[in-house]
């Protein structure tokens, strides 16, 4: 195409003696804008690296709330199911409430603040309802497990959510 445009004299402003410094200045700049083009781009990837690496630890995070979510209806569930004795395994609790105090402060985003919370409210229903056992009703043990199912829906939701963000 130059060679093409050089033959209808579009280039007959440059003269044979000033031909190499324009080339040379035609160069620089094209050289000046690759030296600033390549790190805007690497800057650039790392950034999108670096926030999916964060998505990824965010998903991780979240599935492990997930899971924590399922173990407290695992524990209102075998609460509920000891009609008898209405009795809980007072060392899964504090295990629970324990992992829950360290995940707090590592929460990734305000998503993961609100599951922590959320589960940690079901976890001091729980123990609420184990101060007083005895004077439970089924009603109230219903309403703790319907409380703790809509608990884990909400962390799935919110896990599939970020989950989707992510892919």
């Amino acid at each position: 195409m130059l060679f093409a445009l050089s033959d209808l004299g579009a280039f007959a402003w440059i003269r044979e003696d000033t031909a190499p410094a324009w080339v040379q200045a035609v160069f620089s700049v094209v050289g000046i804008a690759i030296a600033v083009w390549v790190p805007a781009a690497q800057v650039r990837r790392q950034r999108q690296e670096r926030e999916k690496a964060e998505r990824l630890q965010s998903l991780r995070f979240k599935v492990q709330l997930l899971g924590l979510a399922k173990e407290v209806g695992f524990l209102v569930d075998a609460f509920a199911i000891r009609h008898h004795d209405r009795r809980l395994d007072m060392q899964a609790v504090g295990d629970l409430r324990q992992r829950l105090s360290a995940y707090e402060p590592i929460a990734p985003d305000a998503e993961a603040a609100e599951l922590i919370q959320i589960i940690r409210s079901n976890v001091v229903s729980l123990v609420a309802a184990l101060s007083t056992p005895a004077s439970l009703t089924d009603e109230q043990i219903a309403f703790l497990k319907r409380n703790a199912d809509a608990n884990t829906k909400r962390a799935q939701a919110v896990l599939a959510a970020a989950d989707a963000r992510t892919s």
